[in-house]
């Protein structure tokens, strides 16, 4: 049963989103440029709003299932992200959901997480977005989180878009009739198998959006980048352009 404090609070929620159809699922105009600037004061502070509204549900989450005490191979992780809340939340949680929405992310689209992590981004895709939404998670203590975080937004009614997070290795997930892969860079020590994967899997027109593309770290997927449609995404807030990621769409 829904608590009665969250029952009140998701109207709220709801309609605020749908004012501006964050919602709302659509083919990606602006895909195929070489790079793109994601500057919508608008759009970009109802997200900085609702991912903020999301960390404060998430937070609730946590000390409805774990109390005062995190699982101690999580302590530190959570600690670190309670003290960045701010910067954490308005850099990759703005940053991640733009790049979706870009991408096209919304209601009826089914997006695959590639890492899930304990499934922030993917709950608030969820919910924010409200997109159709697989996650994969290899660490399996990370994947537990992760399915009871699911468990307990499904559980409030705090999900407009189908959730399910799952402990396993992405490389071996069939990725047929998804619409959208979300990848975190790093996120495997193999990124070429990755690359001959999505190669073999996504569907035409399906979109791979690698957030931090530019990591200097990290993998330009240079094989992809010849068979797809590749969009560099920058989004702009307060007078800062910052790299958010990049899309390829698959021919």
């Amino acid at each position: 049963m829904m608590a009665p404090n969250l029952r009140r609070k998701i109207p709220q929620i709801q309609s605020e989103a749908a004012s501006i159809d964050l919602m709302g699922a659509g083919a990606p105009g602006r895909l195929g440029s070489q790079r793109i600037i994601i500057d919508d004061d608008k759009l970009l502070k109802q997200l900085e709003t609702e991912c903020r509204r999301h960390l404060a549900l998430y937070d609730r989450f946590y000390t409805e299932t774990y109390g005062a005490r995190s699982p101690a191979h999580l302590e530190k992780f959570i600690q670190n992200a309670k003290a960045e809340k701010g910067t954490f939340w308005d850099s990759f949680g703005v940053a991640s959901l733009a790049l979706l929405k870009e991408a096209g992310a919304g209601r009826g689209v089914r997006v695959l997480s590639l890492g899930s992590g304990i499934g922030t981004v993917e709950t608030a895709a969820a919910r924010i977005l409200g997109a159709d939404v697989t996650g994969i998670e290899y660490d399996r203590d990370y994947a537990t989180v992760a399915k009871r975080a699911a468990d307990w937004f499904k559980a409030n009614g705090l999900t407009e878009g189908g959730l399910n997070l799952l402990q396993g290795d992405f490389l071996e997930h069939d990725l047929k009739g998804y619409d959208i892969l979300y990848y975190f860079q790093l996120g495997t020590s193999d990124p070429k198998a990755l690359e001959e994967k999505v190669l073999r899997g996504l569907k035409k027109g399906g979109r791979f959006v690698v957030y931090q593309y530019e990591n200097r770290k990290g993998y330009g997927f240079p094989k992809l980048a010849e068979k797809s449609n590749l969009t560099k995404v920058d989004v702009k807030e307060g007078g800062l352009t910052l790299h958010a990621g990049a899309i390829f769409t698959h021919k």
